[in-house]
């Protein structure tokens, strides 16, 4: 068989090739795909000439996909072969089918559509365009955070970083890039505290308002006491009614007061936020963990009561639903 192709490449008769991959595909989609590989592997090797490493990969391409190994891991081969062989163009052609066509792929293959213009040195602002782009889809992936440390590179002064971070977290405020953005945003700022506070102000029902609650008081323990890390909790169990931000802050004043061994006030108050704020996810929370403290000190017959009103607040708001 090889014999064949080398006499046909060497004459040229690329059509005849064609012909049996079309007259083969008939039968299977494979052959055919197969065939196609197998023509633009002469193609190529006709312009490198040389170049035994290309030809290597290109062999490597043909062999992943005749293994089975899927249609997305195929194309991801064969792209990284021809961005080895510096023929951008068609890896980022190649990148781009894989994230249209197969969608549990396409993050990873954004991400390298834009490693592949950076290695073809495209200007900045095409490589920032790239970049965002895989943010913009998939604010939520580890490609998206590893595009948002790239981008960083891009961008010199601190007003542009700032800018450029801070839209991210507007953006993005209840997904875990807001995070990796708070990591690159707070580098630039004197007043961290401060940046924290604001952001709480501005998302008190967002993921990036718990982050943020959890810098502040981490900030707190490092130069104050635990003490005073619990009435930031209690100051925003007040001001911040209704809001996500409300069950992190008794979260964290729970675990305070079980380090500290003084869990009877936190219990108290407990209490007294479940007859404040009736039928709300903080009544939920306050009740079951109060059950579950209630439990651990040997009051089981509380805990079992606490869980029973518990699940006759769920049973009665499904009724209502």
């Amino acid at each position: 068989m090889k014999k064949i192709f080398r006499f046909l490449v060497k004459r040229k008769r690329w059509i005849f090739i064609i012909s049996i991959g079309l007259i083969l595909g008939l039968a299977t989609p494979r052959v055919f795909e197969y065939f196609v590989v197998k023509f633009e592997y002469f193609v190529v090797k006709s312009e490198i000439g040389k170049s035994e490493e290309g030809l290597t990969k290109l062999k490597n391409t043909e062999r992943e996909f005749m293994k089975s190994a899927g249609p997305a891991k195929y194309l991801r081969v064969k792209a990284g072969n021809y961005r080895s062989l510096r023929r951008y163009g068609k890896a980022v052609r190649l990148y781009r089918k894989i994230a249209e066509k197969y969608p549990e792929a396409a993050p990873s293959a954004l991400l390298e559509i834009a490693n592949t213009l950076k290695l073809a040195n495209a200007d900045d602002s095409e490589l920032s365009k790239a970049y965002q782009e895989v943010i913009q889809k998939f604010p939520d992936s580890d490609e998206a955070a590893e595009a948002m440390s790239t981008l960083r590179l891009y961008q010199t002064s601190k007003d542009a970083q700032k800018k450029l971070y801070g839209g991210i977290i507007d953006q993005y405020p209840d997904n875990r890039i807001a995070a990796k953005a708070l990591e690159s945003l707070e580098k630039g700022y004197e007043d961290k505290p401060y940046l924290y506070q604001q952001l709480i102000k501005k998302y008190p029902d967002k993921y990036i308002a718990e982050v943020a609650l959890g810098r502040i008081l981490g900030n707190i323990l490092e130069t104050q006491s635990r003490e005073d890390a619990q009435k930031v909790c209690l100051k925003i169990l007040v001001e911040y009614p209704d809001d996500k931000i409300q069950i992190a802050a008794y979260k964290q004043l729970v675990a305070y007061a079980l380090q500290g061994g003084n869990i009877q006030p936190v219990m108290d108050f407990s209490y007294s936020l479940i007859k404040d704020n009736p039928n709300t996810e903080l009544a939920k929370t306050v009740t079951q963990t109060l059950a579950d403290i209630q439990y651990q000190k040997g009051n089981y017959l509380e805990s079992l009561r606490l869980n029973a009103s518990l699940k006759k607040k769920e049973d009665g708001q499904g009724e209502g639903k």
